[in-house]
């Protein structure tokens, strides 16, 4: 891999060594001149791609991104921001969490917002990130939230439109006995909210992906998707109402865990999850939500949240004559093809609940108990890595949780289980440890039962079905504040039955490093290193005489971040890959990108120019990629070709911001793209993306 690379690596040395160059022309003219916009927004475009690269399954971080909008819209008061909202945040761990708290019970008001650089464990990226959202106020200003709706409500209609611009075969398809796309290939979203501050919220979207008929006779009601939510913040002895879409946050997420979740990545800390309870639903995602009612009423140092929803899901659905029976859920909100439509809302979906929460200081203990049921049966797949999967018409489980803060310790842990089934338990707990002032240790240990069932849990582990799996995770950071920044961290794990891929029991693990070093306010560059080792099916799984053969996968990644004035700034990359499955050869990868960043008050443009070779899709590399407001883009490139994209931003009036987005794909040594309804007749795959946003 090496030999391969090393004309490449000398490239982007030499790149390096001639940025640093300029960079150090261009400092001492205008040392001064960072605006912390630009590296807040950095941050934040770095904590998405972390939260990304952390999940195998599909995550939307529009949740987070409309979140941060809103405070900044909005900051809170530094002296009566909740833990809830710090929470909602998602860049403080709970051992920042807890000093925070703890500090401004121990010292009463903050004087100053550089005083957050006196808490234990925060560090200057957490404090960066958090500025934006938070103000000290005088004490007159935080009177004037006594009766919401005297004020004036902030209101927000987004619109966006996009389209694929080549034409796969499932859209040229006429024969109505065939297999198609009933739909044409725009794809539209539309999302209103009115806001009264934090205290009272109104959320509506609309979504049509491509494919999907709009206003026809197989979608008479429009868009293919509605969801809408009502949030009430702090009403007599409730703490919240919701009614309408929401989701469950609880504990370390075996049970339940809907939304947005860091798992293995550079954010070492967040591997302890903190669970919010019920939170309104404001995702564009089709599925792993709820629709009903729920609220959490406190009582001294008690809190309730009880909650019911009921909804139509899809579902691959068959009648026979011993009653309706159901063989698969959607988990794709595509309902594109005669096939898709039929599976769509054709299954009955009861859940029902309570989550109970006791607080004290430091000491946080909580049980919850969630019933799910079906009016069709689910019937487990003939496979061996689904023979413990759940079958049946309803589902019970339950769970017991904690946490506790001593100095600087945090523990926590969970217990999940199913009264049902006599070896149906999973089970996790850890630390967080504040070292040092500048070091911090995470400790994490799981044993997920192979007989544990579950619908909406997503605990941390190497698969995402927190089910047969036992793991020990270790993780390390050491801070030196505007210098440098180390995180790594090492996860061995062990499946006792089959799993995906993997016939038989089988073990892993999971090593990555990454350094930070800041040269000057102007100047960061990253290296990051990636060692995950698995084992996996020699033959195809079911084969007779398999064996589980090992396979190897290195990432090696370089990239050089400058901010060379107030609005220019550029960065560029370099990454890796090695896969091997023993005793096949090694397949190598590799990618090459630069970003362009312009960025003043009125206009933002952002330009990526990629080049990128793999030896196969087992070699692919995934990069994060900007996008419009309350979008994200995390493409896997392979194969070998361009990538281009271009997005622009103008502020049109005080209140109307419009986005203009351009991408495209190209392979050179293809003649086609995709397969089946996907088909493209030639060698590139390009989008467009046009967004306006009307603030009122």
């Amino acid at each position: 891999m090496l030999r391969v690379l090393k004309s490449v690596v000398l490239f982007f040395i030499f790149f390096f060594l001639t940025s640093i160059l300029s960079a150090q022309e261009y400092l001492s003219a205008a040392a001064d001149t960072l605006l912390h916009g630009s590296l807040q927004e950095q941050l934040a475009n770095n904590l998405i791609e972390q939260l990304l690269e952390s999940v195998d399954s599909e995550q939307d971080p529009t949740e987070w991104m409309e979140r941060w909008q809103h405070y900044m819209a909005n900051p809170q008061s530094i002296q009566a921001i909740s833990q809830r909202d710090l929470q909602e945040l998602g860049f403080i761990n709970a051992l920042q969490l807890q000093a925070f708290i703890a500090y401004r019970n121990e010292y009463g008001p903050f004087t100053s917002l550089l005083e957050l650089q006196a808490i234990p464990h925060w560090d200057a990226n957490t404090i960066q990130l958090l500025l934006p959202f938070v103000s000290l106020p005088r004490a007159s200003e935080r009177q004037l939230l006594k009766n919401i709706f005297q004020q004036k409500p902030q209101q927000d209609l987004l619109l966006r439109y996009a389209r694929a611009l080549e034409t796969p075969e499932g859209y040229k398809i006429v024969d109505p006995t065939r297999s198609r796309y009933l739909g044409a290939l725009d794809r539209y979203l539309v999302r209103y909210r009115l806001h009264f501050a934090d205290d009272f919220r109104i959320a509506i979207t609309m979504k049509q992906d491509a494919g999907e008929p709009f206003f026809s006779r197989y979608q008479p009601e429009g868009f293919d998707f509605y969801a809408a939510s009502l949030y009430l913040k702090k009403w007599k002895s409730f703490k919240q109402l919701i009614l309408g879409d929401y989701t469950l946050q609880i504990a370390q997420g075996l049970l339940a865990w809907g939304g947005l979740g860091f798992g293995k990545g550079t954010q070492v800390g967040q591997v302890a999850k903190q669970g919010v309870g019920a939170k309104p639903y404001t995702s564009s995602l089709e599925y792993n939500f709820f629709r009903g009612i729920t609220g959490t009423y406190t009582f001294r140092a008690l809190e309730f949240t009880p909650f019911i929803a009921f909804q139509y899901v899809d579902g691959n659905v068959q009648k026979t004559d011993s009653g309706r029976f159901v063989s698969s859920f959607g988990r794709t909100g595509y309902h594109r093809t005669p096939t898709e439509i039929q599976n769509k809302n054709s299954l009955a979906q009861l859940v029902y609940g309570l989550n109970t929460v006791y607080r004290k200081r430091s000491l946080t203990l909580g049980s919850a108990v969630l019933h799910t049921r079906y009016d069709a049966y689910k019937v487990r797949p003939n496979t061996l890595r689904n023979y413990y999967d759940f079958e049946g018409d309803n589902l019970l489980t339950m769970n017991v949780y904690g946490n506790y803060t001593f100095r600087n310790l945090y523990f926590f842990g969970e217990y999940a289980f199913n009264p049902s089934y006599s070896e149906g338990r999973a089970f996790i707990t850890g630390l967080l440890a504040g070292l040092t002032k500048r070091a911090s240790l995470a400790v994490v240990y799981r044993d997920y039962g192979k007989e544990y069932k579950h619908l909406w849990g997503n605990g941390l582990g190497e698969k995402s079905n927190t089910q047969n799996e036992r793991g020990l995770y270790m993780g390390f950071v050491y801070q030196q504040p505007r210098k440098f920044d180390w995180n790594t961290y090492v996860d061995i794990f062990y499946f006792p039955g089959p799993s995906y891929l993997a016939d038989f029991r089988a073990q892993g693990m999971d090593l990555m490093s990454q350094f930070n070093w800041i040269q000057n306010r102007k100047d960061q560059y990253t290296f990051r290193v990636r060692y995950r080792l698995r084992m996996e099916n020699y033959l195809p799984t079911g084969a007779p005489d398999n064996s589980l053969v090992p396979i190897d996968r290195w990432q090696l990644r370089l990239q050089y971040h400058m901010q060379y004035t107030p609005v220019w700034s550029f960065r560029a990359r370099l990454e890796g890959v090695s896969y091997q499955k023993v005793p096949a050869a090694e397949e190598l990868g590799w990618m090459v990108y630069q970003d362009i960043f312009y960025r003043k008050a009125a206009y933002r443009l952002n330009i990526r120019v990629a080049y990128f070779a793999t030896a196969s899709y087992a070699a692919r590399i995934y990069a994060y990629e900007n996008d419009l407001l309350f979008a994200a883009s995390f493409p896997s490139y392979f194969n070998r070709g361009w990538r281009y994209y271009l997005n622009v931003q103008v502020k049109l009036t005080k209140n109307l911001n419009s986005w203009v987005r351009y991408a495209r794909f190209q392979y050179p040594d293809l003649e086609n793209l995709g397969s089946g309804l996907d088909l493209i007749r030639g060698n590139q795959r390009s989008e467009l993306k046009l967004q306006l946003r009307y603030q009122f």
